[in-house]
């Protein structure tokens, strides 16, 4: 009998089943199993959705893995897998080798799930799931095919992201593993991309978005970091020298209501949006920081923004990202920055 069968009893069953536990480490690590339908645009999506348990305990955010059942499909190998994958996860973790929002883990020649399938995965807060009791803080696993691998470390994951919403219509990125896609989030022409030709870095707890009044392109770009993100702020931008041009790729903001998308050759900025959306919160994938400018200024870039400053106003900005005080930067051109800090809350709002 196989290992879905132990679970739950041979009979198969459409609707959303309760929470399944796996003792994975005798009272360290479990797995828990749900099978459920995930609500899409066209219907619903049969899923089988795997969290680990304990990892906690070592310092490390339990994990979130969401597979599209592929009809006919037997649960056993690739619980087998996922299993073998969290044990991975664990052993990491004892030794303080841990993933965090923004980072990736890459495979060599032996893929995720065989041959043909994840050269590597990328991290994600987790989304909320319709049958799913997930904690927000847990990790979404998002499976990265050939060249997406690369696009992760040009361009950080929230681009990728983006293109993977906008494939399937799912805002702000499908929570879910097509394994029989193709690839997605890069693209032909990513390599003339204003974000890989400076040094850029994820921070966990970092929202970037811009105001668009009447769903127009604004001037105001409003920057949102947790409270408990403080710390990471601060270790970021110590890395980077003052006066150097480098960029922030922030997660997608939970309070906005689009996402911006870039492929090479667009001809203004493009978004994805949910359902009934108005465009007044644009999130952005990234923030490039330009120093040393005679005047003050904010332009759109692709899928982000850039912000021209001057050495003064650039000094300001980054003493108030890690001492945490509020601000509001008026710009030469009449925009804004505005920096807040927002509960922890705040992030729970997917």
């Amino acid at each position: 009998m196989g290992l879905w069968e132990r679970l739950r009893g041979s009979k198969r069953r459409e609707i959303a089943v309760p929470r399944h536990r796996v003792d994975l480490v005798p009272n360290e690590l479990a797995m828990q199993v749900v099978e459920h339908d995930l609500p899409i645009e066209l219907g619903t999506l049969a899923c089988w959705t795997f969290q680990s348990d304990g990892l906690t305990a070592r310092g490390q955010k339990d994990l979130v893995l969401t597979f599209a059942r592929r009809k006919g499909e037997r649960i056993d190998p690739l619980a087998t897998e996922v299993v073998h994958f969290l044990q991975m996860i664990w052993g990491l973790a004892a030794e303080t080798r841990t993933v965090d929002i923004g980072g990736f883990t890459e495979f060599g020649e032996r893929r995720f799930l065989g041959k043909d399938g994840a050269r590597g995965l990328a991290y994600l807060r987790s989304q909320a799931l319709a049958g799913v009791a997930a904690p927000w803080e847990n990790l979404a696993v998002i499976p990265l095919f050939a060249d997406e691998v690369d696009a992760v470390k040009a361009f950080g994951i929230t681009r990728v992201a983006a293109r993977l919403g906008e494939h399937y219509r799912f805002y702000p990125w499908p929570p879910w593993w097509d394994r029989d896609r193709p690839v997605l989030g890069a693209a032909a022409g990513d390599d003339t991309s204003v974000l890989g030709k400076v040094p850029h870095v994820t921070v966990p707890g970092f929202f970037a978005s811009i105001e668009c009044p009447g769903g127009k392109f604004g001037s105001g770009l409003t920057i949102r970091i947790l409270h408990a993100s403080g710390g990471i702020v601060a270790k970021a931008l110590a890395s980077v020298p003052p006066r150097v041009p480098f960029a922030i790729v922030p997660e997608p903001d939970p309070g906005a209501d689009a996402l911006m998308v870039w492929r090479a050759g667009d001809v203004g900025p493009g978004a994805i949006s949910p359902p009934g959306s108005t465009g007044q919160r644009l999130s952005v994938c990234f923030v490039i920081i330009i120093p040393e400018q005679s005047e003050d200024s904010l332009r759109a870039s692709e899928d982000g923004v850039s912000l021209l400053l001057r050495n003064t106003s650039w000094h300001r900005l980054r003493e108030v990202l890690i001492g945490g005080q509020p601000l509001t930067l008026s710009m030469s051109d009449g925009g804004a920055i505005s920096v807040e800090r927002v509960p922890t809350v705040y992030a729970s709002r997917s």
